[in-house]
């Protein structure tokens, strides 16, 4: 086994470790809750929720991985519980993919907390935009405020659970992603 598999090995062990799985659980629950609450908007459907903050300090405290996987369960419940269409879980997954990628690739730059809810909610209404037919603007000018909002409170929101939540700062977490 080279040293490439091994790696890959050992990370997927300590995915699923009890420790890990009980974490992401509780990310799953707060996650989905705060996703419940939404800033309003003139356009139906395109209403932004406050949950995207506490998704981008999940994607920085948990990694990449974590946070898609803690995001897909999330959505789940939704759908199941009849809370969200797949409209929603289809802006909620490009936007974990685009927010969590440049947490990702720019982990050492603080501005990353700061650009990754706008670009990742950008992206999002501009996949909206394609699949309803719309003009994007619209659904990117509803948005700026939830933009403004996460780009200012995902830092602010991030520090106390870094400082707070053990093993935060360990670069043994599969998928760590925060400069210790």
């Amino acid at each position: 086994m080279n040293t490439t598999e091994l790696k890959e090995k050992n990370t997927s062990n300590r995915f699923f470790e009890t420790k890990n799985v009980a974490q992401d659980s509780i990310w799953v629950v707060l996650l989905f809750i705060s996703g419940l609450f939404k800033i309003p908007s003139p356009i139906p459907g395109t209403e932004f929720q406050l949950s995207a903050p506490l998704a981008v300090s999940i994607g920085r405290i948990r990694g990449f991985l974590h946070y898609l996987t803690i995001g897909i369960v999330a959505s789940i419940i939704g759908m199941i519980l009849g809370l969200q269409t797949i409209y929603n879980v289809i802006i909620a997954m490009v936007y974990r993919v685009v927010a969590g990628l440049i947490l990702t690739f720019i982990k050492k730059d603080p501005l990353a907390l700061m650009l990754a809810g706008p670009m990742g909610t950008f992206v999002a209404r501009l996949v909206l935009a394609a699949i309803l037919g719309v003009p994007w603007l619209p659904l990117v000018l509803a948005a700026t405020p939830g933009m403004i909002f996460t780009a200012i409170t995902a830092p602010i929101l991030t520090h106390p659970f870094l400082s707070h939540i053990p093993d935060a700062h360990n670069p043994e977490i599969p998928g760590y992603t925060f400069p210790g």
